[in-house]
């Protein structure tokens, strides 16, 4: 009778360690009995099921090809699968600094809200101008713009991500001029208004080293228009844009 009963509680053992178990099947044929702990975008962490007690694994996706957990359930680890968990936990909202708008003497921020489908994004530039060298003879005072710009990124956001779409901004600003006349003393300054408009298409890249850090490559080419007829570059013209952006995801 005890034989009996040993025997039994023997194949309950065996028969709960068998259903509690996930198996992860390598791509090259390996299978391996564990407990899954985290799948994310890159990695899967494990455990092995006969020592659950010891030391955590970690699996790279690209070498995995799928997962039965201890349900039943069945996860094949596909180029989809991985790119919906790639775009899972990403934030919606972000806040980027221009760094190389200092090169046109200018300080430029820019909130992006993404959309759902991680599809679509929608842009607010904010910039304020700057002259660097008060010395010349001519001097700018700051100038201010914002617009609104449309991001599409046909592949969806992810770690690396193409966008592309237009952006306009409109602009106001004051120019003063120092005049000198050698013969008529003494020199004026006349201070001049006018206001600027931009419109580019927008080509870049979207790349995020980690969950809420960015980094983008932004390349725009389309016409501008300053409203000051006394300025030989006045009116409208053609104007390419680059600018290499440092963004925070939340």
């Amino acid at each position: 009778m005890k034989h009996l009963i040993y025997s039994l509680v023997l194949l309950f053992s065996l028969c709960s360690a068998a259903l509690g178990q996930d198996k992860i099947f390598f791509k090259d044929g390996k299978i391996k009995e564990a407990k899954v702990i985290e799948i994310s975008s890159s990695r899967i962490k494990f455990k092995d099921f006969h020592f659950l007690t010891g030391p955590m694994y970690i699996a790279k996706t690209s070498e995995v090809d799928k997962i039965i957990f201890e349900n039943g359930q069945e996860k094949i680890i596909s180029r989809a699968f991985l790119n919906s968990m790639n775009t899972m936990s990403l934030g919606r909202n972000i806040l980027s600094y221009h760094m190389f708008d200092v090169l046109y003497a200018e300080f430029t921020v820019s909130y992006e809200r993404i959309s759902r489908n991680q599809k679509f994004g929608f842009l607010i530039p904010y910039s304020v101008g700057f002259n660097p060298s008060r010395e010349r003879q001519e001097a700018y005072s700051p100038n201010i713009y914002s617009g609104f710009g449309f991001h599409y990124y046909p592949q969806k956001q992810k770690r690396w991500s193409f966008f592309i779409g237009p952006e306009i901004i409109l602009g106001i600003a004051s120019r003063e001029v120092h005049y000198y006349d050698y013969h008529n003393p003494p020199s004026y300054n006349k201070k001049y208004n006018y206001v600027y408009a931009k419109s580019w298409l927008n080509n870049g890249f979207h790349y995020m080293p980690t969950e809420n850090f960015c980094v983008s490559g932004v390349f725009g080419f389309g016409v501008r228009y300053f409203d000051y007829p006394e300025k030989v570059d006045g009116g409208f013209k053609g104007s390419l844009y680059f600018s290499l952006t440092l963004g925070y995801r939340f």
